[in-house]
């Protein structure tokens, strides 16, 4: 397990360890913000990563490593304006989909 320290998308400073082989087909990613020491547990189905989101065209290749990290660390930034509120020392679990995918990949739908 390799952890990459990162900038999540709307600056938080975080720690980026993916926990599982990348060829298994869910793949998961432990993940720390630094200052706040809020972590999540943020899992990738095979199921949404072999998915095309309703009204996209198929991306016909594959996402890139990234892609990936992108769409994991977007994922955290989304949670943290929803409810419940985070709270320091605690772990959440979230899930990526295929829009979180596609929209990493750029690609509007």
């Amino acid at each position: 397990m390799r952890t990459k320290q990162v900038t999540t998308p709307a600056g938080h400073a975080a720690s980026l360890s993916e926990t599982t082989a990348p060829s298994q087909d869910d793949r998961e990613w432990d993940v720390r913000l630094i200052r706040q020491d809020i972590r999540f547990t943020v899992t990738l189905s095979g199921r949404e990563a072999n998915s095309t989101p309703k009204g996209a065209a198929p991306l016909n290749r594959p996402f890139t490593p990234a892609e990936v990290d992108y769409a994991v660390l977007r994922a955290v930034d989304d949670s943290l304006g929803t409810p419940p509120r985070k709270v320091m020392g605690l772990r959440y679990r979230l899930n990526v989909s295929a829009f979180d995918l596609y929209r990493a990949a750029g690609v509007v739908i």
